[in-house]
């Protein structure tokens, strides 16, 4: 449905994406993860219409919306659109802002489809308040309702949950995953927060420095990283060199357990209550045939055996369920 083919693109002499790749069918949910200025947002906006490609091709419905010879009007793309900010009308209505897309259809049609947005964004009862009197979490549904409603074919979400308080960011993310579902629009989110990706998306993008490091589902991502980078930035975990291997390894804190007689010696610097267990950080010795890229290991425990600050321990790490990279 989204076809995105070896796509470059520069600011000037600056090059900011370098050949990216990555394809979603019907219905899928794809994500762009990466930190800021990596790129990401630049390809959104490609994709919108917004800006101009200096090699590659994009697709949408089979169509191709994108080349350097080529660029179709970003209102002609059937693309919809949520911005970080909700770009909402101040002197609308929260219908009128949901059917300002719908402008071409008649009375009864829009009254209808806003009805349905508003009801599946759980606002069914906001028709006649103003954004001014909605909560930022209120304001983005409607900015979502307000994309939705000319039924897209594609629907973009550039950070839609950055502006919120941590705490509406999960049941948010969970009702959006909802509804794209329930209306099978295929969709593209930007984030730099693994957290909500994994939340959203059917598939992910790991991108930095403009390359798209790898596209898969997300425990592909954390259980098969493609390189040292998205190692490093999908979960936690440090990179270790072992001696017994020859290799360096991706070592998640759930497969680094603290135990008596453990074969390495280390030493808790850090604590940290993640609800029904703790992540511990640890300096470990030398010469024990195990090396830090890192300062510190990251350690996962349990409650019931809660080891203090500044206490010399023993470990053992399950080589089984470690990641190996290329050295």
């Amino acid at each position: 449905m989204l076809n995105v083919h070896d796509i470059a693109l520069s600011y000037g002499t600056t090059p900011v994406l370098h050949s990216v790749n990555f394809s979603l069918l019907q219905g899928q949910i794809g994500c762009l993860l990466g930190p800021s200025g990596s790129g990401k947002t630049t390809l959104l906006r490609a994709i919108a219409g917004f800006a101009r490609v200096d090699s590659g091709s994009i697709e949408i419905n089979g169509q191709q919306v994108s080349s350097p010879a080529t660029t179709l009007a970003a209102e002609k793309r059937g693309v919809g659109m949520v911005f970080q900010d909700y770009a909402l009308f101040p002197h609308l209505t929260v219908e009128d802002n949901v059917a300002f897309g719908l402008f071409k259809a008649n009375k009864v049609y829009q009254k209808q489809r806003v009805d349905e947005c508003l009801d599946m964004t759980g606002l069914g009862k906001m028709h006649k308040r103003y954004p001014h009197e909605l909560s930022g979490g209120q304001q983005q549904r409607v900015a979502i309702a307000r994309a939705l409603a000319p039924k897209p074919s594609l629907l973009l979400l550039d950070e839609p949950f950055s502006s919120l308080d941590v705490s509406l960011r999960d049941t948010l993310a969970n009702d959006i995953r909802r509804v794209i579902k329930d209306e099978q629009i295929t969709a593209l989110l930007v984030t730099h927060d693994q957290k909500e990706a994994f939340a959203v998306a059917d598939e992910i993008g790991v991108f930095a420095d403009g390359v798209l490091q790898q596209w898969g589902d997300a425990g592909s991502l954390y259980h098969n990283p493609a390189n040292r980078f998205v190692a490093s930035f999908i979960g936690e975990g440090a990179l270790v060199d072992f001696a017994s291997l020859d290799k360096t390894v991706l070592v998640r804190p759930e497969v680094v357990s603290i135990c008596a007689g453990g074969q390495y010696k280390g030493k808790v610097v850090s604590r940290y209550f993640r609800g029904d267990h703790f992540i511990y950080a640890l300096t470990v010795e030398k010469e024990q045939g195990i090396t830090l890229h890192t300062e510190l290991l990251s350690c996962k425990g349990e409650l019931a055996d809660a080891v203090d600050v500044d206490e010399s321990v023993s470990f053992d790490v399950d080589l089984n369920k470690v990641t190996v990279l290329e050295r």
